[in-house]
Parts: C-alpha cells; structure tokens; sequence
C-alpha cells in the first residue's frame, strides 16, 4: 500500500500499560508485552493551529442547538469539533441517529490540514508529510461514540465518558441528535422524561467538573419553550440548567445562520471551516 494509506481506529478509550512486576527470569513474550503497551500508551505533544470557533470553548458550557431537518446543526457541530482537534485538544462526538459520515468527516480534516499547512509552509513535499502527521494526530484525539437507543447513551455518558474525560484532555463533548431516541422510548421506558433530565443533569455536571464545551443537537420541537404540554417548561431537559440555545438555519450557499437569544451570526463555508461574516445585535 502507498504511503498516502493508513490504518483508522476509533476505540472507546486508552490502552493502559498492565502493571507487571519486575522479577529475574520473566519470559521474552512478557517483557516484549510491556515495551508495546509502554509504546502504545506513550502520547506526543500535540501540535495546534490557530483558528476561529463557532462556539465560545469555555468550561462548563452547555449548549443547545436545534433546527430543522437538514438546516446544518451536524455542520456546526462538526466545525467545532474539528476546530477543537486543530488547537490541539481532545474531542468527544456521540452519534444518536446513525446520520454521522465518519468517512466525509475523516476526509475533511485530512483536506483542512493540507489547507492549513500549505499556506504555512512554503515546501510543497515538506507540506504533505507534515500534513500526514497533523491529521494523524488530529485522529488520535477524536473519539466517536454510536448510540442505539437510550439506554447504550445513559450507559455512555454515565460510565464510559467520565473515563475518557479522565484519561484524555477533552475539550468538547458533543451529542449529536440528543431527541432521537425520544420517539422509540416514550411509552417503552417508564419515565422516560425523566431520564433525559437526568441526562442534561449528568452532562452538566461532567462539564462542570471537567471544565468541557458540552454542546447537544436536537429536533426542532424540543427547543426551549415548545414544550407539546400547556406550560412554559422547557421539554426534556431541566428549566434551571444554564443553557446557552441557538436556533440553526441553512441559508443556502454554503452559509448557515445561528440565531442567539441576543444575537444572529451568519457563517460562511470557506475552505472547509465555517467564518463568521456578519453580526446582527437583537434590540433589547
């Protein structure tokens, strides 16, 4: 195979180094053992490029981003993953609907860091093979999880992620189509509201604890306030948690709106990662 190929793993975590005690006459096999899973646990130093982001990365944030079907929230979502990879941090995406192209989403970053370093380094051969080493490490940082129903996604967040966010430095988890299991669960699973706010609970509290950029993507009737029942509380999620939501719009073009409770910023698609061009400041 030629050198522009390599093997893709995505794991749902660390391999660790075994704790294996240091005594005279060890057999071979054992002592090979440690020297792969010492070399296999080993990290480098990531490298990091400057770049904007859609969203603020700030500790503990939560966000909420809904829209209509196929108005970009899994666009921004993975603009901001990928923003996130490229400053050299650790990323989290948890897939609900089975909709993620992780080959489309592979392919991207390999192409935004060709972009990223031809334009930093002049050699073109030198390029391509820093560019296999920035992709490469970029694909060692991103974890992605499938989900097929809502009990895989409580396990997940309940156990598996507070691990990762343990072993790695993750700056954002994202859960891509949080409401997709809602329609299956709601007569199936007893209470089943009250599990996703459990769950809102749960992810608010790793962020918190882990300083993380907690973002979730979700249908159109589940943003704030259009709650199916007579009252005002938002559904699926608690009415206290401090939640920042936005409501996603594709313009056409390669632009894609999101509108804030103060504010609309519209993106502009442009050599594979989202600029912002425009602000509009909502009049209090």
């Amino acid at each position: 195979m030629g050198s522009d190929y390599c093997w893709i793993s995505i794991s749902f975590g660390t391999l660790m180094p075994l704790a294996i005690p240091e005594h005279t006459g060890q057999p071979e096999d054992v002592l090979l053992g440690r020297k792969v899973l010492g070399a296999l646990s080993r990290t480098e130093p990531a490298e990091s490029v400057q770049c904007d982001c859609v969203v603020e990365l700030a500790p503990g944030k939560l966000y909420e981003l809904t829209g209509e079907s196929n108005s970009g929230k899994s666009v921004v979502v993975q603009d901001v993953l990928i923003s996130c990879l490229l400053r050299g941090h650790a990323a989290v995406i948890v897939d609900c609907d089975y909709r993620l192209d992780v080959l489309g989403l592979l392919e991207k970053i390999r192409e935004l860091c060709n972009a990223e370093l031809l334009l930093t380094v002049v050699d073109i051969s030198r390029a391509r093979n820093l560019s296999t080493s920035f992709s490469k490490s970029m694909l060692r940082r991103l974890t992605i999880q499938k989900c097929a129903n809502l009990t895989e996604l409580q396990l997940f967040v309940g156990f598996r992620l507070p691990q990762l966010l343990l072993s790695e430095p993750v700056s954002v988890v994202a859960i891509d189509s949080l409401t997709s299991f809602y329609w299956h669960e709601r007569y199936a699973t007893p209470n089943v509201l009250d599990a996703y706010s459990t769950l809102w609970q749960r992810i608010a509290s790793l962020a918190k604890q882990f300083g993380v950029t907690a973002i979730s993507t979700m249908q159109n009737l589940f943003r704030q306030q259009a709650s199916p029942f007579t009252n005002d509380r938002p559904f699926l999620r608690p009415a206290g948690l401090d939640v920042t939501a936005a409501l996603v719009k594709n313009l056409g073009q390669g632009k894609f709106a999101l509108e804030f409770a103060d504010r609309t910023d519209v993106y502009q698609m442009n050599v594979g990662q989202l600029a912002r061009v425009s602000t509009c400041v909502k009049a209090k």
